[in-house]
């Protein structure tokens, strides 16, 4: 059903899911199919499991992992037409995040999986990351803003292209 991996990719279907449920960090609407769900879950729990010999590191990835794994399986369970809220069903959560998806387009978004299937890279998550904290560079940014301010202030820029510009500089 899921368009996986390629076989052109050298990528394990274990390293796709994980990596694109941090890629899909907070995105807890659209649908994902079983596979994608637990794949994620299995690699979660073998991190966990290796990185539960340092509490540190340990605690870090859980802290980590909290939202991209709630989120995959809120989108799991749109899959089988329920609510993100199921998930805090005890047992019918996990009969639900078991059972097999709706084959047709739901009210949650198209079928999973009939979009062409892309390797996802630790540099994709990297790059999600940076995006969701604006940048690295706070400094270049309030730099840009006071530029702006500037060319606002000389009358360059109206003011609807002078918030238009801020925006952009920080990412909004």
């Amino acid at each position: 059903m899921e368009s996986a991996p390629n076989n052109n990719f050298s990528q394990p279907k274990i390293v796709h899911y994980f990596l694109k449920a941090f890629v899909n960090y907070a995105k807890f609407d659209g649908r994902a199919t079983r596979e994608e769900y637990w794949f994620f879950f299995l690699a979660h729990i073998v991190i966990a499991v290796i990185t539960s010999f340092s509490p540190a590191i340990y605690t870090l990835y859980s802290l980590a992992a909290i939202v991209p794994g709630v989120a995959v399986a809120c989108r799991r369970l749109h899959d089988v037409d329920k609510s993100g809220w199921f998930y805090l069903i005890p047992i019918y959560n996990l009969i639900l995040l078991a059972t097999e998806g709706n084959p047709n387009e739901n009210m949650y978004g198209s079928v999973p999986g009939l979009e062409i299937a892309k390797e996802v890279t630790i540099n994709d998550v990297i790059g999600k990351a940076k995006s969701m904290v604006g940048q690295a560079n706070p400094q270049g940014n309030a730099d840009e803003i006071a530029k702006l301010f500037e060319l606002r202030k000389s009358g360059a820029l109206s003011e609807s292209e002078f918030e238009s510009e801020k925006k952009k500089v920080m990412g909004l």
